[in-house]
C-alpha cells in the first residue's frame, strides 16, 4: 500500500509485470494515476513526484517518466507541462 503525502490517499500497486517496471516506476505510476483521478486529469508536477518518492533531484523523475513513456505505461504530450495520461489499464 502506498500513501500519497499530499492528500494521504492510499493506493494499491496494480501495474502489470508484463511492462517490466521497476518498483520505483510502479510506485510513481500508481501515484500519477491517483493524482490524475483526484485532480480532474491534471498531472502532478515534477516537484510533487520527486517529493513523493523522496528523491533529491528532478532529473531522476525525468528519467523515470521517460522510462514509463517508453514502456507504454503513460503517454506524454511533448512541449506541454503536466500533460501525462495513463495508457489503458497500466496502473
Amino acid at each position: 500500500m502506498i500513501t500519497c503525502p499530499c492528500c494521504t490517499h492510499s493506493f494499491e500497486p496494480e501495474a502489470p509485470a508484463a511492462l517490466g517496471l521497476t518498483g520505483r516506476q510502479r510506485k510513481l505510476l500508481v501515484f500519477i494515476k491517483g493524482y490524475l483521478a483526484e485532480n480532474d486529469g491534471v498531472a502532478p508536477t515534477f516537484n510533487e513526484m520527486k517529493d513523493f518518492l523522496g528523491l533529491a533531484s528532478k532529473t531522476a523523475i525525468h528519467h523515470l517518466i521517460n522510462e514509463l513513456d517508453e514502456r507504454g505505461a503513460i503517454r506524454r504530450i511533448r512541449g506541454k507541462t503536466r500533460a501525462i495520461s495513463i495508457v489503458g489499464g497500466s496502473a
